[in-house]
């Protein structure tokens, strides 16, 4: 059965592990957050970049390592109809520059071992978005703090996002020049229907260890 008219991914999945809220979502090798956690970071993520004034389907950038937050920010982005653009943290300044200017981002998401390469990156663009820092340390002059975009309260209702809606970006690793693919709402529904459920037989008591990075189109689908 195909999604409804108008369907958002994040509060389809939130809504498909609300009855689970301490069955544990995501492990990383610092810590592990539970369905319960995640629905409530995912809604305050989700207020919090509103409240930094990025509208929906404008685009956030995300330079980030596989971690919870990683979760939290693309499902927080999704929720509130803003696109995420999930990148390679392995490529070059330039890269990043392109990136940045060709997607037009309103905010900058960063690890905070990735900062001095994404604040080359975002100075030398000249794109105005705001950096934001995840990892634990208090983020330096200029930029936000990943924990401060979660103290906002829990955006509800999800933004009113249609199934053909542009849900993010990726970019591939062409061999002339990366470009930007873009995927809907709906393309996060049927990826679980027909590669999650269907193929792997994955059950909600199935644990998944995900070797390809979140920024790659088959480690976003083993989220």
């Amino acid at each position: 059965m195909p999604p409804p008219e108008h369907f958002n991914a994040a509060q389809h999945l939130l809504a498909c592990n609300a009855q689970r809220p301490a069955k544990t979502a995501y492990i990383d090798d610092t810590q592990s957050l539970t369905f319960g956690a995640l629905d409530e970071r995912v809604r305050r993520f989700a207020a919090g970049l509103l409240g930094l004034g990025v509208h929906p389907e404008e685009r956030v950038l995300m330079l980030l390592h596989d971690s919870v937050d990683f979760p939290v920010a693309f499902l927080g982005a999704l929720y509130a109809g803003i696109v995420p653009v999930p990148v390679n943290t392995l490529l070059t300044v330039a890269d990043y520059v392109y990136m940045l200017q060709h997607s037009h981002a309103r905010v900058l998401l960063v690890s905070l071992p990735l900062l001095g390469t994404a604040l080359d990156a975002h100075e030398r663009s000249g794109v105005a978005a705001q950096v934001v820092v995840s990892g634990g340390a208090p983020a330096p002059a200029g930029t936000r703090s990943f924990a401060s975009l979660l103290v906002a309260a829990p955006l509800e209702p999800p933004a009113d996002t249609l199934a053909d809606d542009f849900a993010f970006w990726l970019y591939s690793s062409g061999s002339t020049a990366a470009k930007g693919t873009v995927a809907h709402h709906a393309n996060l529904y049927w990826t679980a229907d027909c590669t999650a459920r269907r193929c792997w037989a994955c059950a909600r008591t199935t644990g998944v260890f995900r070797p390809p990075s979140c920024v790659f189109a088959y480690g976003l689908a083993t989220r």
